[in-house]
């Protein structure tokens, strides 16, 4: 199972805070999925993606998906969970190039959940894709919306970390 948290902090200048009452920083995200066949699983993300491949255990590889987050594969008879376990995670991929993503996978073959939704008049447009053992994949551009701007503004001041497809 993997759990996604969101974390927001509002700011209320007539409010002190004890600093050492928060939580300690949070510096990066792993999801954990789990595969019959790893290798094959590793060749989806490694390929059709361009994922880097940040660590190679054997029975578990690290990829990177942007500068602090990170998708681990790991053979399920060699990790904690089993492929016979329900896939009820979604993960969702921000970027700002949904067409050109919906594209590639479609000519890459990938299986759609859901297909590419152009209408720039809903609050984001996205597509879910299914990787090789069911789990989702859902693309999403978030457009311009005043519930988006908290979040959207800290995803235009990261850095996207470039695919190493065709390289």
């Amino acid at each position: 199972m993997v759990a996604v948290f969101s974390i927001s902090a509002c700011n209320n200048d007539d409010v002190t805070r004890d600093q050492t009452s928060l939580p300690p920083d949070i510096i990066a995200t792993n999801a954990f999925y789990y595969y019959a066949d790893v290798d094959a699983a590793w060749a989806f993300y490694r390929d059709t993606f361009g994922l880097e491949t940040v660590v190679d255990y054997g029975f578990a590889k690290i990829l990177r998906l942007a500068d602090s987050s990170y998708l681990t594969l790991v053979q399920a008879d060699s990790g904690m969970h089993s492929i016979d376990e329900p896939k009820t995670v979604t993960l969702n991929l921000v970027t700002d190039t949904l067409e050109p993503w919906a594209q590639h996978l479609a000519a890459s073959g990938v299986n759609m959940h859901t297909s590419y939704s152009s209408d720039h008049e809903q609050q984001s447009n996205s597509f879910v894709a299914v990787d090789p053992e069911g789990y989702l994949l859902r693309f999403v551009r978030y457009n311009p919306h005043p519930s988006h701007d908290n979040f959207v503004d800290a995803f235009s001041a990261s850095d996207p970390v470039a695919s190493l497809a065709g390289k």
